[in-house]
């Protein structure tokens, strides 16, 4: 080969495709997402569960509520373990730290209950024809409270659970104070001034 020759391409194997012309295209790259574009998560399949560590409840994501016209059916008995994703009755449990008395449910009984998707609170009502049945039974209401209304109804996540929650220890708080505490204070001013006479 002389000087003046160009030396051959370099051999390729076998089935090795041959280079794109014109590629990469000459000019600038085009340009990709906007800054702090994020892709929407699809929404997740029916009956998909996130694996956890053997023998835990699987962790709950505050993201992950339900989506209009999306069923969330829970698994057949024993397809999975229990979970934090509430509104599934008994295969959820309460995250850490979110069980607390519930004065909702202690004071509005099936009332809470009704609204919170805890309808076991409805056995409460043939409990007021036994003899200190109701307040038994508004105990055990505020003790089983939040379990209940995790169980019953999908909340978006333990904030929104808890505000809802609390939005009813007001409303408790508020009746005590306008129906017990106010109309005692009341007997007992008149008591003390004399008005009413005492048998």
């Amino acid at each position: 080969m002389s000087d003046h020759e160009s030396p051959p391409p370099p051999s390729r194997g076998a089935g090795s495709p041959e280079p794109a012309s014109g590629w990469p295209p000459p000019g600038p790259a085009p340009a990709g997402p906007p800054d702090g574009w994020v892709a929407p998560a699809p929404p997740p399949p029916r009956g998909d569960w996130a694996p956890g560590a053997p023998g835990d409840p699987q962790p709950f994501a505050a993201s992950y509520a339900p989506r209009p016209g999306y069923d969330y059916a829970p698994p057949a008995p024993g397809a999975a373990p229990p979970t934090y994703q509430p509104g599934l009755g008994s295969y959820s449990v309460l995250p850490p730290g979110v069980a607390r008395w519930n004065w909702g449910a202690f004071f509005f009984s099936w009332i809470w209950g009704l609204f919170n998707g805890a309808y076991v609170t409805l056995w409460g009502l043939l409990l007021w024809l036994v003899p200190f049945g109701g307040l038994a039974w508004a105990i055990v209401c505020g003790i089983n409270g939040d379990r209940w209304a995790w169980q019953g109804r999908a909340w978006t996540s333990p904030e929104h659970f808890r505000a809802a929650q609390r939005a009813w220890a007001i409303a408790a708080l508020v009746v005590f104070l306008l129906f017990v505490l106010a109309p005692a204070l009341i007997v007992l001013a008149l008591l003390s001034t004399g008005r009413v006479p005492v048998p």
